[in-house]
C-alpha cells in the first residue's frame, strides 16, 4: 500500500472552503503553513513512518498563482522529506464562447510551481453533461467534449482530456486524480462537487462516470491512478461514498485479471 499525506485546511471553523479563500497576507500564510503546517507533518508522520508522497496543498484556487511562494514552499519541503512531492490543482472550465476562461487555463498550465512537483495531482471535478441521465458512451464523448451549457445555449466544448494532458506534456510530469468522485445521484455529471443539486438517488449514473474516466484514463501510460474522494459523517449523508455499481468499476480499474 502506498500512502499520501496531506494538510486539510480547516478554515473559519470550517465554513469556508479552501477553493474561495483568500488569506488577507501571502507572506504571513506561507510562513505559517510551511512552519506551522507542514514541517510538523514531516517530522511527526512523514519521515517517521515513511510516508510515500506528501501532498504540500489542494485546491487553493486564489493563492495558486503565487507561484515564487509555491516553488519556495517546495524546496522548503525538500530540504526535509525525501519522498514524492505533489500539489492538487483544483478542476477549471474553459468555453469555446469565453476567451477569458481559456486565458485563466493558460495561467494555470504555465505556473511553474508544477515544474517542482515529482507528479501533478488534479481534483477532477469536470462538468461533462447537462443531463440526469447518461449512457456511458455519452460521457465518454463528454470527457474530451464537454456538453456542459453553464449558460443555455451556450456548450462549453471543453476538451478535458486533452486540457490535462497539456500539463504532462508541459512539464512532463505524470498525472495523478487527487480526487475523483461524483455523487450517487441523478446528474451526477453536471455539477460532480455538489451533492446538493439532486436529492434523486441514481447509483449507476454514479458508476457510468467513474466507468467513463476508466475508459478513457486507464490505459494512458502519463497517468498513475486516482483517489476515490468519499466524504460523509457516520450518522449523516454520503453522497460520495461509492455504490456496489461504482465499487465494482473502481476495483476493475487496473485489475491485474484484465
Amino acid at each position: 500500500m502506498n500512502i499520501i499525506l496531506e494538510p486539510y485546511p480547516w478554515i473559519a471553523e470550517g465554513t469556508q472552503n479552501e477553493t474561495k479563500w483568500n488569506p488577507d497576507n501571502i507572506s504571513t500564510f506561507f510562513s505559517n503553513w510551511k512552519v506551522n503546517v507542514l514541517k510538523p507533518l514531516i517530522d511527526d508522520i512523514a519521515n517517521p513512518y515513511n510516508v510515500d508522497a506528501l501532498n504540500i496543498g489542494s485546491n487553493f484556487v486564489n493563492i495558486e498563482p503565487e507561484e515564487k511562494n509555491w516553488c519556495d514552499t517546495i524546496d522548503y519541503v525538500r530540504t526535509y522529506y525525501k519522498g514524492l512531492v505533489t500539489y492538487r490543482t483544483n478542476r477549471w472550465d474553459t468555453a469555446s464562447f469565453d476567451p477569458k476562461s481559456i486565458t485563466d487555463y493558460k495561467n494555470k498550465l504555465n505556473n511553474k510551481l508544477f515544474s517542482k512537483l515529482d507528479f501533478i495531482s488534479i481534483a477532477a471535478y469536470f462538468e461533462l453533461t447537462n443531463n440526469d441521465t447518461n449512457t456511458v458512451e455519452n460521457l465518454v464523448s463528454a470527457i474530451e467534449c464537454s456538453q456542459a451549457e453553464p449558460n443555455k445555449g451556450q456548450v462549453r466544448n471543453q476538451n478535458i482530456k486533452r486540457e490535462i494532458k497539456n500539463f504532462y506534456d508541459k512539464w512532463n510530469k505524470p498525472i495523478f486524480f487527487g480526487e475523483l468522485g461524483f455523487p450517487k445521484t441523478n446528474g451526477a455529471s453536471i455539477h460532480p462537487w455538489d451533492s446538493g443539486k439532486n436529492k434523486i438517488v441514481n447509483n449507476s449514473e454514479q458508476a457510468r462516470c467513474f466507468e467513463a474516466y476508466k475508459i478513457e484514463f486507464e490505459n494512458e501510460p502519463w497517468v498513475l491512478g486516482f483517489s476515490v474522494f468519499a466524504i460523509g459523517s457516520q450518522e449523516g449523508e454520503k453522497s460520495y461514498y461509492p455504490s456496489e455499481e461504482s465499487t465494482s468499476v473502481i476495483r476493475s480499474w487496473y485489475s491485474k485479471e484484465q
